[in-house]
């Protein structure tokens, strides 16, 4: 089609993590016929919508996508989640149905008869602007009048009319922003009172990124800051709250925590330390120094991918990495190179966030 992009028929699914899988099961297995994300930008609603949406096709369910983020003005609401409903084999759209103009009887009829043919269906509709929340919540009500618990809606949306609330009854539930922010009770279970760098990493990219992150957290702190951590050994709590001090001393750093996105030190390279009359040793990222250490160690590719909790394929790709960075083609000589490194005192990734950063203008 020329009008949607893939990406409003297909979220980009981003990794798993155990945060996010729990949260999004709480979306995708909700029992209303209406469930709302309504927060302000920076919350990670479309990766948690993405993530209950791949959690639903996982779990067998049908479930269609539809992000109306550049939807055109001149098209209704009904007509773009008809387009949703589109069979798509192979990744073609009918033409007939998408050049089709679907009102809310023609819709309702669409879902329907995907709800006979598969028993049920869930429509996760993403970005919803303003002026289309009260044509969503009647479709919502008729989805709910007629054909009950077969058929539900999952949406996100960064403004709500007050009166919804009231509207909506026991059809559907809202969650704000208190409901979608990372609390400090949270992370501590979910994470087991430990924060290693691969979680870290995990964390970041299931949540959209730093920004996030920042945003989440630091609003679950405000609302739940008297609440204990029993759940929390002393070493996870204090891993914890090391956790806040690096993301609020990044956030302070950045006048615009919205331009952080990915760049985060955890997978920035580190520049090497320089001696006077030395050769000038390749630049390594931390995860690239880990492996590195490791192959030196004499662990195997499949020992490396169990130690650092990754999967063979990745550590294969740091292994060609290294080959390239290097210089060599063999493992003896990645071994050898690495002692010569190791031995000049190449340094170590830092434990803090912070710490990498300052690393990354050389010693």
């Amino acid at each position: 089609m020329d009008s949607l992009s893939r990406y409003r028929l297909t979220p980009p699914l981003p990794p798993r993590n155990a945060i996010m899988r729990h949260r999004a099961a709480r979306l995708s297995r909700s029992t209303r016929p209406l469930t709302l994300l309504a927060a302000s930008r920076g919350f990670g609603k479309s990766t948690l919508m993405a993530q209950a949406f791949g959690l639903a096709r996982e779990e067998g369910r049908q479930a269609y996508w539809l992000n109306l983020y550049h939807r055109a003005a001149s098209d209704g609401l009904a007509s773009y989640l008809g387009v949703a409903l589109a069979d798509r084999r192979d990744g073609e759209e009918h033409a007939l149905l998408v050049r089709r103009a679907f009102g809310l009887d023609a819709l309702l009829t669409a879902i329907d008869a995907i709800c006979r043919r598969a028993g049920s269906i869930s429509l996760y509709v993403d970005e919803v602007a303003a002026e289309d929340m009260d044509e969503l919540l009647g479709l919502s009500c008729a989805i709910g009048k007629h054909l009950g618990m077969r058929a539900r809606m999952i949406v996100a949306a960064r403004a709500v009319p007050p009166r919804w609330t009231a509207m909506l009854g026991g059809h559907g539930i809202i969650h704000h922003a208190d409901d979608l922010a990372f609390t400090v009770v949270e992370i501590g279970e979910l994470f087991g009172g430990g924060l290693s760098e691969p979680a870290v990493d995990m964390l970041l990219a299931g949540t959209g990124g730093c920004p996030a992150l920042v945003t989440s957290v630091r609003h679950g702190l405000a609302c739940d800051h008297a609440t204990p951590l029993p759940a929390l050994t002393d070493a996870g709590a204090a891993q914890l709250a090391s956790l806040v001090r690096d993301i609020r001393a990044l956030e302070t750093r950045r006048r615009d925590i919205g331009h952080c996105g990915m760049a985060i030190p955890p997978r920035r390279s580190i520049a090497p330390c320089r001696t006077t009359g030395g050769p000038r040793l390749p630049t390594l990222a931390p995860r690239e120094q880990e492996v590195l250490r490791h192959i030196v160690g004499g662990l195997s590719s499949r020992e490396i991918a169990s130690e650092m909790d990754l999967s063979p394929g990745t550590i294969s790709g740091y292994r060609k990495t290294l080959y390239r960075k290097l210089g060599v083609s063999s493992r003896s000589a990645v071994v050898s190179r690495g002692r010569e490194m190791l031995d000049a005192g190449r340094p170590a990734p830092a434990a803090s966030w912070e710490a990498r950063d300052d690393a990354g203008s050389g010693c």
